[in-house]
């Protein structure tokens, strides 16, 4: 009996992952076959062969199994119901431990030792930078999770060590002598709050945090630098803000159900005063607008509703997509090449530095095999923004370039 039991099992099994499989293909097989035929090439750079070409080809296949596999949703939404049940603070989907807020949000519990090459190799390059070719650099801190204390139950608050692991990082960014703004110091200056800075349903932050923290930005260069950013292009004060009331629907409602997280309002935010900006993005020539910076720089496609859902799950990326490879031109702002490395927090932040200096161009590298020190060659910055959260010192392996920072 027992055997023919496993045999069912087994065949139950096969079944199921046969149905993935083939509804996968259905849905999204042109994603999958944009991806391994021709998006591949993102990933390659100018002297690639063919091994690096397989490569490329297998990183799209693993990171589209990663984002689009039918069912996916629904098998999370269901292991985190099952866990909740029985009241259970702290769940575990897709390998991250979560946990509900005292203010009805969700947070990822961040954990594991600080290690300190990421902030290393950063610091090494940023003096190298200005010992070598005169270019300043500034870290504008990203922080991603916990802006309060006592938001967490307190069982849980000897397991997520996310503001102590900011503080090593800027603190080492500090001995380094190099230039820094902490999101942290910007939310507290100005009176936000958890609902107005952190979005509920989303692991990124809210636009008018980003604001905030690319004029603390601003200001900072100025101040460590004297490079005479336009400061009060960036007041949030001259700042037209349209208010979208439970809009975003972000990666914690779609790793627990949307049933189960509240929908974040989107503040779109735009200057109310006359701009001409010029967007490009590099390799996407039908990408290129021109106009105020809410014509040129805003997608408002973004804030669409999903398909039969009171909500939009792309109403963060309304400042652009966070992997592209983008620059703006602003011929009123101040004379001045800023080149920003970002993640997907500094987007809309880097969106914002276009108003403050004349040309700005925003790179993610997990979009490109182009390293750091190309990128500097090939735009000449005058100064270089690292605009990273604590999940990419954590997790994300920056390249920095061949020399792979040796010290001298």
């Amino acid at each position: 009996m027992r055997k023919h039991v496993n045999r069912v099992l087994a065949a139950l099994l096969i079944c199921g992952i046969a149905l993935v499989m083939v509804m996968t293909l259905a849905v999204y097989g042109r994603n999958y076959a944009y991806g391994f035929f021709k998006s591949y090439t993102d990933q390659l750079t100018p002297d690639s062969d063919i091994f690096d070409n397989v490569a490329a080809r297998v990183y799209k296949l693993n990171y589209n199994t990663e984002k689009r596999l039918w069912g996916r949703d629904a098998l999370r939404h269901l292991a985190a119901k099952a866990q909740m049940l029985p009241g259970k603070q702290l769940i575990n989907i897709a390998g991250y431990d979560m946990i509900r807020l005292r203010t009805g949000g969700w947070y990822t519990m961040a954990e594991g030792a600080y290690d300190p090459e990421p902030a290393k190799q950063l610091t090494d390059y940023a003096k190298q930078l200005y010992e070598k070719q005169g270019i300043r650099s500034i870290l504008s801190y990203c922080h991603c999770a916990l802006f309060e204390d006592g938001l967490m139950p307190k069982s849980a608050e000897p397991y997520d060590n996310n503001n102590e692991y900011a503080d090593l990082i800027l603190s080492d960014f500090a001995a380094a002598g190099i230039a820094a703004s902490d999101s942290r110091e910007t939310y507290k200056r100005y009176g936000l709050t958890m609902d107005t800075a952190v979005n509920k349903s989303d692991l990124h932050w809210t636009h008018l945090m980003a604001l905030y923290s690319a004029w603390d930005t601003v200001k900072e260069l100025n101040a460590a630098y004297g490079l005479g950013l336009d400061e009060d292009a960036l007041d949030p004060a001259r700042f037209t803000c349209e208010l979208h009331p439970r809009l975003l629907s972000g990666e914690f409602a779609r790793r627990i159900g949307d049933d189960a997280v509240e929908p974040d309002d989107v503040y779109v935010l735009y200057p109310a005063y006359d701009t001409h900006i010029l967007y490009e993005e590099k390799g996407n020539p039908e990408a290129k607008k021109e106009g105020s910076f809410e014509q040129a720089v805003l997608n408002r496609e973004n804030l669409a509703l999903d398909p039969g859902k009171p909500y939009s799950t792309n109403a963060y990326y309304i400042y652009g997509h966070y992997l592209a490879q983008t620059r703006t031109y602003n011929e009123e702002a101040p004379e001045c090449t800023v080149l920003v490395f970002k993640d997907s927090f500094g987007s809309p932040l880097s969106a914002f530095l276009g108003l403050a200096a004349s040309n700005v161009y925003s790179v993610d590298l997990r979009s490109t095999k182009v390293p750091m020190e190309q990128w500097v060659e090939l735009v000449q910055p005058d100064v270089v923004v690292f605009a990273y959260s604590e999940q990419t010192f954590r997790n994300v392996e920056v390249e920095i370039g061949e020399q792979e920072l040796k010290s001298e």
